[in-house]
This record gives structure tokens, C-alpha cells and sequence, in this order.
């Protein structure tokens, strides 16, 4: 079976979906402690504080606009439309991380989980796919709609693709494919 059609990416995506849900929630109901997870300080006055507060709402509701986005891309879209969220969710973390560091702490905390969410959606792109079959680990099959090739070093690699991911690959040297 095909890594990109396991249901285990589902389940995980579900879990890195509550992840982000729950950090939502809390930055909403619980600022000040949301802002640890930046090791930041919370503003001391109480002008700075009320903005501090709405400006934590607003990353709540971000984050929990984004575990919402994966869950339903999980449930009703496609293994794609999962992938490229994923790789999203990751990139706002990422940026979230270079925030910190750029104010010289914090970065890890974001950057930590990062990576892990981008393999989860370059998994549910099918990119192991493509490096399981070059290598033999596991073969693709079916009719193709259309060809698409793409040249590599020891002959000619042929994709086609259906509505959803890669689906077929074939290799052609000059006297077998494979």
C-alpha cells in the first residue's frame, strides 16, 4: 500500500488538527499563557493589556480556523487538498518560529513541530510515493488517462495522474520496463 493512501496520516492529521484547535483555545481564554509558548512577557499596563488580549484572540482564532481547515479536509477532501493544508499549517508555524527568533527566543517551541506537519502533507502528496517506486518498494498501478513524462538518469520515468494524486508510474529503459 501506498504511504499517501494510509489511514494512519488521517488519524495523525486529526491529532495535529486538535493540537492546533487546543492552542486556539487557549490563547483565547488564557493569554498570558498562551504567550509562554512565544517566551515573550506579557504587557504591564492596562491599556497594552487589552490590546495584548485582543491581539491573542485573533491568534486563536487563527489556529483554530486552521485545526478546523484540517479537519475537514481530513473527513470530506482529498489526500491533496489534506497534503497542501498541512504544508500550510507548517509554514505558519515556521513563520511563528522566525517571529520569536528574530526577538531572540522561543523559535524552538514552534519550530519544533513544524517539520512533522510538513512530512505528514509531503506524505499525503504521495512525494514517498514517487521515492518508494523509484527505489521498488512499491509499485503503482492502473490505466492511464493521460501521460506525463519526465526524463531521469537511467531512462524515461512515465506518471499519469487521476483527479485526486499520482496514481501510476511506470520506468521504460531501452530494452524493459518495469
Amino acid at each position: 500500500m501506498l504511504l499517501s493512501h494510509s489511514v494512519v496520516l488521517r488519524i495523525a492529521a486529526s491529532a495535529i488538527a486538535t493540537t492546533f484547535v487546543g492552542f486556539g483555545v487557549n490563547a483565547i481564554l488564557r493569554p498570558d499563557h498562551a504567550l509562554t509558548f512565544f517566551e515573550f512577557q506579557p504587557p504591564t499596563s492596562v491599556v497594552d493589556k487589552q490590546m495584548f488580549d485582543s491581539l491573542m484572540a485573533i491568534y486563536g482564532v487563527r489556529d483554530i480556523f486552521m485545526g478546523a481547515a484540517i479537519y475537514v479536509a481530513s473527513y470530506f477532501g482529498t489526500r491533496s487538498t489534506l497534503g497542501w493544508i498541512l504544508l500550510a499549517a507548517s509554514s505558519v508555524a515556521f513563520a511563528d518560529g522566525l517571529i520569536c527568533f528574530t526577538h531572540g527566543q522561543g523559535q524552538w517551541n514552534h519550530w519544533g513541530y513544524a517539520p512533522m506537519v510538513a512530512i505528514a502533507g509531503s506524505l499525503l502528496l504521495g512525494v514517498f510515493d514517487l521515492i518508494a517506486t523509484i527505489l521498488g518498494v512499491c509499485q503503482l498501478t492502473s490505466s492511464p488517462p493521460h501521460d506525463i513524462w519526465v526524463h531521469y538518469w537511467a531512462g524515461t520515468m512515465v506518471l499519469w495522474f487521476d483527479d485526486d494524486d499520482i496514481v501510476n508510474l511506470k520506468f521504460k529503459t531501452h530494452e524493459n520496463t518495469y
